[in-house]
C-alpha cells in the first residue's frame, strides 16, 4: 500500500513543479543569463496585469501544449462566470487578455501562425468583453473613471507589444494581427 501511494506521489509531483522541471527543458527561458539589468524600459508585458491562476502549473502552458484546454482555458472560463463584481471582472478579462497577448508573442516568436490566428481571435474576443461591460457599467451609473484608466493604460501597452509582435510573426499571421491591433486601439 505505501508504494503505491510513494508512486502516485512521484507520478502527481511534476504537475506541481513544473517550472522548476521545465527549466531543465528550455533554461533560458527561466533564467537570465545576462550579468546586466536594464532599467529603461518603458512599457512592456513585464509590467502589465498578471493573472494568478489557481493550477500554478497552468500558467506556463501555451497552446502547443495539450493540457493547456483541459487546466488553463476551463479555469479562465470557469473565474469570469463565477466573478459576479462587474469591476472584478474587468479587471480579470484584463488578465486574460495579457496572457492571450503573451502566448501570442510566443507563438509568434516559434513562427506557429496557425496558433497566432486562433489567440488573435481569442484576444479580440475578450477585448469585445471587455468594452461591453465598460459600456454596462456606465449605462448603469457606475464611476468607471479608475477602471477605465487601467484599461487605457493596459491597452496602451497592448498596441506596442502587439506592433512588435506582428513584425515578428509569419506573413500568414498578418491579418488577424492586424485586427488585434485594433481591437486593442479600439479599446
Amino acid at each position: 500500500m505505501f508504494r503505491k501511494l510513494v508512486v502516485v506521489f512521484l507520478l502527481v509531483l511534476p504537475f506541481f513543479l513544473p517550472g522548476r522541471l521545465l527549466a531543465f527543458e528550455n533554461p533560458h527561458k527561466y533564467y537570465d543569463w545576462n550579468t546586466y539589468y536594464p532599467s529603461d524600459r518603458v512599457l512592456g508585458l513585464e509590467d502589465s496585469a498578471q493573472h494568478d491562476y489557481f493550477l500554478k502549473f497552468a500558467a506556463g502552458y501555451t497552446p502547443k501544449n495539450p493540457l493547456y484546454y483541459f487546466f488553463k482555458r476551463p479555469e479562465e472560463f470557469f473565474k469570469t462566470t463565477l466573478t459576479f463584481n462587474p469591476e472584478k471582472k474587468e479587471k480579470l478579462l484584463i488578465e486574460i487578455a495579457g496572457e492571450r497577448l503573451r502566448e501570442m508573442e510566443e507563438m509568434a516568436q516559434e513562427g506557429n501562425s496557425y496558433q497566432v490566428g486562433l489567440l488573435a481571435r481569442s484576444y479580440n474576443n475578450t477585448t469585445n468583453t471587455i468594452v461591453n461591460g465598460l459600456d454596462k457599467l456606465e449605462k448603469g451609473g457606475e464611476d468607471t473613471e479608475k477602471i477605465a484608466t487601467e484599461v487605457d493604460l493596459e491597452f496602451a501597452k497592448h498596441t506596442l507589444v502587439l506592433e512588435e509582435v506582428a513584425l515578428q510573426a509569419p506573413p500568414q499571421a498578418e491579418k488577424s494581427l492586424e485586427r488585434a491591433i485594433s481591437s486593442s486601439e479600439r479599446v
